[in-house]
């Protein structure tokens, strides 16, 4: 039995594996045996594998990912302003009715906010290698995900998504912590989620695994 050195994670790996126990890759020495003197260079990597790692897409979640909470919350602003003011055609308001209509509006205003903060703490980027999720708005977490590991890309649209032209793409992968990944709010879902699934094929093929299925 031989060891080599897995070309993604540098972890040595048995060449009678079918696959990298550390990270799944297909076992491929990073390094070719040498040479005789003067015998040409043998490449056995495919050209697309040894192409630099080129950003395709990056974007953040639509604001139309929110259409119906917003609609929410202004509904309940606009609530909590003429409500009191129906039941009391006088003009006159007591210490509670105002309590309440000023509960109303701070949580509605908390709400906006919190829904706005959810979508600002996500970036999403595609290369032609990686689809990297980065979130976080104090803090920042950076997923990293190997397009070949990606078994299936699922498109999901609500009544208010389809409205705002957006939709969830569900990303499954072999990822052993996080196999479940929703990007949010994306812009123009069908055609992202085309290019991913062309990017995973190509992917597949030179990694030497089995193509995403249709």
């Amino acid at each position: 039995m031989t060891l080599i050195t897995c070309s993604e994670c540098g972890k040595p790996v048995s060449t009678l594996a079918a696959a990298c126990p550390n990270c799944g890759a297909p076992p491929r020495p990073a390094v070719t045996p040498a040479q005789p003197p003067g015998a040409p260079v043998a490449t056995t990597a495919p050209a697309g594998l040894m192409a630099a790692d080129r950003p395709l897409w990056t974007s953040s979640p639509s604001a139309a990912e929110n259409t119906g909470l917003y609609l929410g919350c202004v509904i309940a602003l606009l609530g909590a302003i003429a409500g009191p003011l129906v039941v009391h055609l006088d003009g006159r308001m007591r210490t509670a009715e105002w309590a309440c209509s000023g509960l109303l509006v701070l949580g509605s205003l908390l709400t906006w906010g919190i829904g706005a903060l959810r979508l600002k703490r996500y970036q999403y980027a595609i290369s032609s290698r990686r689809l990297t999720i980065t979130q976080g708005i104090f803090g920042t977490r950076v997923d990293d995900i190997a397009l070949y590991r990606i078994r299936d890309v699922e498109l999901r649209q609500s009544f208010w998504q389809r409205l705002g032209g957006i939709g969830s793409l569900i990303i499954i992968s072999s990822d052993a912590v996080e196999p479940a990944i929703h990007l949010l709010g994306v812009k123009d879902p069908e055609a992202v989620r085309k290019l991913l699934r062309s990017l995973i094929d190509q992917c597949r093929q030179i990694e030497g695994v089995r193509t995403l299925a249709t």
